[in-house]
């Protein structure tokens, strides 16, 4: 006999499979949003996906959070910015460790032109 369920049934009983695909969704999500900023860290050339994060260049990132009332961050992000047309002149793909020197040194070491 067949099953009918509705989508939050069909979630209830075959969680690790929603789950697995969920992540696969959004792990392609953020290489394709990687992808479109460049692929590497703008200021050092960093790739390894798992250093790099997207920038705002005019380090507005929080006032944009508050003027839109979600969060912003993440796989919500990432659809935004893909939503957009992966805008270029108010973000920009940096390493970590070039995010945090700009955000908080007022630049990165390896440049300050960024």
């Amino acid at each position: 006999q067949r099953h009918t369920y509705t989508s939050a049934q069909y979630a209830k009983h075959n969680r690790r499979r929603v789950n697995a695909g969920n992540t696969r969704r959004r792990h392609a999500l953020r290489l394709e949003t990687f992808a479109a900023y460049g692929g590497k860290c703008v200021c050092c050339d960093e790739s390894h996906q798992e250093f790099l994060s997207i920038d705002h260049i005019n380090g507005d990132g929080a006032v944009e959070r508050r003027k839109s009332g979600h969060t912003g961050t993440g796989v919500d992000f990432y659809r935004t910015l893909k939503q957009d047309g992966w805008p270029h002149d108010r973000y920009q793909l940096l390493c970590h460790n070039c995010n945090l020197a700009r955000s908080h040194f007022g630049g990165c070491p390896h440049t300050k032109d960024i």
